[in-house]
């Protein structure tokens, strides 16, 4: 009883004396973060701002810097306002829009239904022929707002020349 008792015992302050030491330990470092905190909240140079985009556009516009990125852009927003992809679901679900499909060649020709060559693709799909395999790896869907149609973009492996020179 007397071995028990004695291991016991030395669990015991082997559980005291790493719980003091765990404890001093925490505390130091509970003592370093409260005296910077406590520094941050002593700096006068600090200047404490609410809105960090704000203040960034200050910052180009009171420099006159220039933000290219940012006309580049506005240009392509321009270009492509209204017209984006959309997913194979959303394609022909709106009754207010049409639909329209059109097929993507390998040397670049879109076609529609007749197989008349679309002259301005970009004009009715945008970059939508970049954005093939996200939902399908053979199609794309691209919505229009600005002429109220959703355009099904189906790829051909075979140039239109190919395509339409074959047999004749």
């Amino acid at each position: 009883m007397n071995i028990f008792l004695n291991k016991i015992f030395i669990f015991a302050t082997g559980v005291a004396v790493g719980s003091f030491i765990t404890w001093k330990i925490l505390d130091s470092q509970y003592e370093i973060v409260d005296d910077e905190l406590d520094m941050d909240k002593k700096d006068d140079t600090v200047e404490k701002r609410e809105d960090p985009k704000t203040t960034n556009k200050e910052i180009i516009d009171e420099n006159k810097y220039t933000t290219y990125s940012d006309n580049k852009k506005k240009e392509k927003e321009d270009i492509m306002d209204g017209i984006y992809v959309i997913s194979p679901e959303e394609f022909g679900e709106d009754n207010d829009y049409g639909t329209e499909s059109l097929t993507y060649y390998t040397d670049g020709i879109i076609t529609d239904t007749y197989n008349n060559v679309i002259e301005d693709p970009i004009a009715l799909i945008g970059d939508g022929v970049r954005h093939f395999g996200e939902y399908e790896d053979d199609s794309v869907f691209v919505r229009n707002e600005n002429n109220k149609t959703d355009y099904e973009i189906l790829a051909d492996y075979k140039s239109y020349k190919e395509t339409f020179t074959e047999g004749q």
